[in-house]
């Protein structure tokens, strides 16, 4: 498999991960009739979620894995991420059509993204938000938008101070207990300023929006309804009883997942299992 590592400089905003070519070497197997490419960001973790990415292209796509924070030359935090990362992105990407694949937040900069990019003609949504949110900031008490588009901070809901069950978050935060966040993330939703709703109706194009409906993470199963009665083109998927991450075994995935990631071991492994077929389905249609 021949994987190039990029590292795109800060002046010219600062993308880095990998583009992974087709290849038969390690017995992958590839479909040469596949056209376009796919643009693959992980979430709030920081990472450019290569496990999906590998998976895809196993599969015969071409495929750019992408950090969006955390790199050299990139924002460290989560916090004011310029969307031009994507400006970078398209001068490297091959003819035929371009999906994006965001998971959680990553999910949220792929629809901030499909809002201001004619270029894009798919997206896929793991987990996603249908506001732009407060960054993730941990170095004081003041909020900035997770996002900049042309130099200017993309509109935000900031998380309130007070709200239901803000003290027992802060209580098990203190404690270094798992927390769940949705009642943070449902409040910053209901007091959000019009201009934080992530709005999709000039996107064209197609996509899928997968969520489970016990995610404690945010409100995801609503968010992916949401942007889909926005934009007729997206297909969503709603799993009974998965959590905010889809994995076989989510016991291995992180110890205090029952509260943060939600769901149960058997609904997540199925939500992954649909999930990846209907994915894999969806990418071949799109990229044939």
């Amino acid at each position: 498999m021949t994987v190039r590592r990029l590292w795109w400089r800060k002046e010219s905003c600062s993308v880095s991960g990998q583009f992974i070519a087709e290849s038969t070497a390690g017995g992958y197997t590839t479909q040469k009739d596949l056209t376009g490419t796919i643009v693959v960001f992980g979430g709030s973790e920081g990472s450019a979620n290569h496990l999906l990415s590998r998976e895809l292209q196993s599969e015969g796509f071409d495929v750019i894995s992408a950090y969006y924070f955390g790199q050299p030359g990139q924002q460290e935090q989560l916090v004011e991420v310029p969307l031009e990362i994507f400006d970078e992105i398209l001068a490297r990407v091959d003819e035929g059509p371009i999906t994006v694949i965001g998971t959680s937040k990553g999910a949220e900069l792929t629809a901030n993204l499909a809002a201001r990019y004619d270029e894009i003609d798919h997206i896929v949504l793991f987990a996603p938000a249908e506001y732009t949110y407060a960054g993730l900031s941990f170095g004081g008490p003041d909020q900035f938008s997770s996002f900049t588009y042309g130099g200017e901070p993309v509109e935000f809901a900031p998380f309130p101070t007070q709200y239901d069950g803000a003290f027992t978050m802060l209580s098990r935060t203190f404690l270094g207990l798992p927390v769940s966040y949705r009642a943070s993330y449902e409040a910053a939703a209901a007091s959000a300023p019009k201009g934080a709703k992530i709005d999709l109706s000039k996107f064209t194009g197609t996509g899928l929006a997968f969520a489970g409906d016990a995610d404690p993470m945010w409100q995801s199963e609503v968010a992916a309804r949401d942007l889909s009665a926005a934009v007729p083109g997206i297909e969503v998927v709603v799993y009974s009883g998965a959590g905010h991450l889809f994995a076989e075994d989510i016991t291995k995935v992180y110890p205090g997942w029952e509260t943060m990631l939600g769901g149960t071991v058997e609904a997540n492994r199925n939500a992954k299992h649909d999930s990846d077929a209907k994915l894999l389905t969806a990418l071949l249609t799109w990229h044939h």
